[in-house]
């Protein structure tokens, strides 16, 4: 149920609260405007980067345009997130997931995702269904193969912690380069 579905969303993210995302005519144009229960209007193109994401999740879910059979494909959706809005975010994913059916690919360069998408799955039961997988360079080429973690993400963070690396090479030539 849609309805339903909007209200539990709104409660999940307090910052949405009992708003809604309505179109409004600008002279010859129609902006997506964030309509909130105090009467404020904020374009959806004026808000904070980070915020948008959310704010687009609303209007799908709204719309009814998440289903069993959608494939909602999302790149890097925790840039401009607050580290706490990383893990809201990812169990919005999850619900969204759990709640339609909806079929989520997430590309992600954030820990904090990752370990939010894969622990929240694990508690909402859908461990099973989740996969995690893994994008590694082909030795001398711009090629890159992906391997199937299923639900491990321990190989993930070996290749997260490849910035220590370069950082420790700098601390230890620094003023050499």
């Amino acid at each position: 149920d849609i309805q339903k579905a909007t209200m539990e969303y709104r409660k999940e993210m307090d910052i949405i609260g009992a708003g809604s995302i309505v179109e409004k005519e600008n002279f010859d144009a129609v902006d997506l405007v964030y309509h909130s229960n105090n009467g404020k209007d904020i374009r959806i193109e004026d808000i904070a980067s980070g915020f948008k994401p959310l704010v687009y999740m609303l209007r799908l879910i709204e719309n009814g345009w998440l289903t069993e059979n959608t494939l909602l494909e999302i790149d890097e959706p925790e840039t401009n997130l607050h580290p706490q809005w990383v893990v809201e975010l990812a169990h919005l994913l999850v619900r969204i997931n759990k709640t339609f059916g909806t079929k989520i690919l997430i590309t992600s360069h954030n820990p904090d995702m990752v370990s939010a998408i894969r622990y929240i799955s694990e508690k909402e039961g859908l461990l099973n269904t989740t996969r995690f997988y893994l994008a590694e360079q082909r030795e001398s080429s711009d090629m890159f193969d992906y391997k199937d973690l299923g639900s491990d993400i321990e190989p993930v963070f070996g290749s997260f912690n490849k910035s220590f690396d370069t950082l420790q090479k700098y601390v230890e030539n620094y003023g050499e380069i």
